[in-house]
């Protein structure tokens, strides 16, 4: 075990990985997406962010973020990176959302479909009146639609019944 072909060194992320993250994210892909197509696991592109400060900036432009790279000091305390919004619940991701939420009544499911995690979708129902509105809509017609889709298995299940009797 002591011999030197032992050890195995973790490769570091190349620019060419860093590219292929970076144009993923901007598809609208999720982190652990775009880390599967640059190659490396995600932890391996947030530790290169906090080393490189122009993949940092690539980063938050990639995903459209707005943010100040210095908070001021308060409390005691150093200066420091600010977070960024990861993802911005825009009209497009409201749709996709909504449009999806309509056709399952699943909001883990629609909301990963819109890219953003169900505690956006319940934080934007709270403070959205318009949003709470028609995530209500969408509800009433997914349950409609279950509604349907139990009555008409119900109808075939009897169609089948009678046929063997």
């Amino acid at each position: 075990m002591g011999g030197t072909g032992d050890s195995r060194r973790a490769r570091r992320v190349d620019e060419a990985a860093k590219w292929r993250f970076l144009a993923a994210l901007g598809e609208g892909a999720s982190v652990l997406g775009a880390a599967k197509a640059g190659g490396f696991c995600a932890t391996s592109f947030y530790k290169e962010r906090e080393r490189d400060e122009a993949f940092f900036r690539a980063w938050a432009e990639a995903i459209g973020a707005e943010f100040s790279p210095i908070v001021r000091p308060g409390f005691k305390r150093r200066l420091q990176r600010r977070k960024f919004r990861r993802q911005r619940f825009d009209e497009e991701r409201r749709a996709a959302f909504l449009s999806q939420f309509a056709r399952s009544c699943n909001i883990r499911e629609a909301a990963a479909i819109a890219g953003v995690s169900e505690s956006t979708v319940y934080l934007h129902r709270s403070q959205d009146a318009g949003f709470a509105d028609a995530f209500q809509e969408a509800l009433a017609q997914g349950y409609a639609r279950l509604e349907v889709e139990l009555l008409e298995e119900r109808l075939e299940a009897r169609r089948r019944l009678r046929a063997l009797a």
